[in-house]
């Protein structure tokens, strides 16, 4: 059977803890569900190969491992983006921005009682780069 991605996101805490082998009593007891929540969520992974028994354990496949990667990096861009929000919002519905810029990024508004607030908070970074993708001053309506 073929995974789907709301598989992943229904089971991704049990997926993380089965990065390294666990029996069913220590899911119940990691996660804080009930038994019959592990057997059932234990049921539908191996059903999908996210999940494989290995003697009295369980453990993410390949699959299970690199798909709740994959799903954590989603999560993580759709903060990024509603975090980006205020500033995204002023461009034109015709730009088109790589999400991926803003992945680790900190969105730092100038306040006319802090105008220089965006240049301050990239100061360590410029001082000691090891990345560093750029800044902009401001953006208009």
């Amino acid at each position: 059977m073929t995974a789907e991605p709301t598989t992943v996101a229904k089971h991704r805490d049990v997926l993380t803890v089965l990065s390294t082998p666990a029996t069913k009593p220590e899911l119940v007891e990691t996660l804080d569900i009930s038994r019959s929540t592990v057997d059932r969520a234990i049921d539908e992974l191996v059903d999908h190969a996210l999940v494989e028994r290995r003697g009295s354990e369980y453990v993410a496949t390949y699959a299970g491992r690199h798909g709740v990667a994959a799903y954590e990096r989603y999560l993580d861009r759709v903060s990024a983006l509603e975090a980006a929000q205020p500033v995204l919002g002023e461009l034109l519905p015709d730009v088109d921005i790589d999400p991926a810029v803003l992945e680790g990024a900190q969105i730092v508004e100038s306040t006319p009682e802090a105008p220089e607030a965006p240049i301050e908070a990239n100061i360590d970074y410029l001082l000691d780069p090891t990345t560093f993708r750029g800044t902009g001053p401001t953006v208009l309506p």
